[in-house]
């Protein structure tokens, strides 16, 4: 028996607001975001794409703006990384052409350094370039 029409209704208006707060969070929870797109996907929730595609696609463009005034914060970019992670499984398409270009602006400026550093044998910049380069091929930017 199909729900009665309110009450998908207040489904559709608690899990697209779960959602828009889980992606303007200031630490994306992966796995309660996870855990509203399978809930949703099996009510047949509709999603409220321009809305979710928007605070997903601040919520990383912050991160990124984030890690261009801290370059060599690992946490920050293991969370880009993972963040990034989630778009296979977003019910939309985010456009993400800001993001990469924060990402190219960085290959072109501070990647340089990091790679200078690693081949001096820095662990930390070894570390640096294989998360860099992990985002980069999410974002669809070619490293090297």
């Amino acid at each position: 028996i199909p729900a009665p029409k309110a009450i998908y209704t207040a489904a559709e208006v608690t899990i697209n607001a779960g959602l828009r707060r889980a992606f303007e969070e200031e630490g994306l929870d992966h796995e309660h975001i996870k855990t509203l797109l399978k809930e949703a996907g099996e009510t047949g929730i509709f999603f409220d794409a321009d809305t979710l595609e928007y605070a997903f696609r601040k919520s990383i463009e912050r991160m990124a703006e984030r890690l261009t005034n801290d370059p060599s914060d690992l946490s920050l970019m293991e969370q880009i990384e993972a963040a990034l992670e989630l778009i296979g499984s977003l019910p939309f398409q985010a456009n993400l052409w800001k993001t990469q270009n924060i990402f190219h602006e960085m290959l072109q400026g501070v990647y340089s350094e990091f790679r200078e550093k690693a081949e001096r044998g820095d662990k930390k910049a070894l570390e640096w370039l294989k998360h860099f380069r992990r985002i980069g091929d999410k974002l669809y930017v070619r490293v090297e």
